[in-house]
């Protein structure tokens, strides 16, 4: 399930981390351009777009973070030398001083744990989520064959097999969907 692109003021304020106060002052004093970040409806109501908002803080990061060097691996006997400046780094959460400067394969594992444990649910491996994925959009009715794609699956007789016990046979209210 994608978030959606446009969402009203008591929205964004909740999945941006600011208050309804806040984003109303962005707008009033023009900090947000209209148009790019936030709209008026023809019911009058103000819709902010969550992309144009994380795009611009992730850019506004970019100063604080020195442009790095970075060896790029074309193949086992190739590579070529690239300048990057990363936006999202461990350096901007870290509660460490010495941190690395790019996240590395294992730093998953302990964002992971984390999540886990604040969510408060029994230790599971990250690709179970592939498996709630498949299940939540099987009980939206999703389409079986864009789940499959979705999943990288070459046609929908995996997810068939796996996922029929969840699927009804014949339920009454399947010919109101038709």
């Amino acid at each position: 399930m994608s978030t959606p692109r446009w969402v009203l003021i008591p929205n964004a304020a909740e999945m941006l981390g600011y208050s309804r106060v806040a984003i109303e002052h962005k707008i009033k004093n023009g900090t947000w351009s209209e148009g790019r970040i936030w709209r008026k409806a023809r019911d009058v109501r103000i819709f902010i777009s969550l992309e144009e908002v994380a795009c611009k803080q992730l850019l506004a990061m970019a100063p604080c973070t020195e442009p790095q060097t970075i060896t790029v691996q074309l193949n086992r006997h190739e590579s070529i030398h690239e300048t990057v400046t990363p936006l999202i780094s461990p350096v901007a959460q870290a509660r460490r001083k010495k941190v690395n400067l790019w996240f590395i394969p294992t730093s998953w594992n302990s964002k992971w744990a984390n999540i886990q444990r604040r969510a408060k649910i029994r230790p599971r491996r990250p690709y179970q989520t592939r498996h709630t994925y498949a299940c939540w959009c099987l009980v939206t009715r999703g389409n079986l064959a864009f789940i499959a794609k979705q999943m990288g699956h070459k046609d929908f007789t995996m997810p068939v097999q796996v996922y029929a016990k969840w699927m009804d046979d014949e339920s009454p209210s399947e010919l109101q969907h038709i």
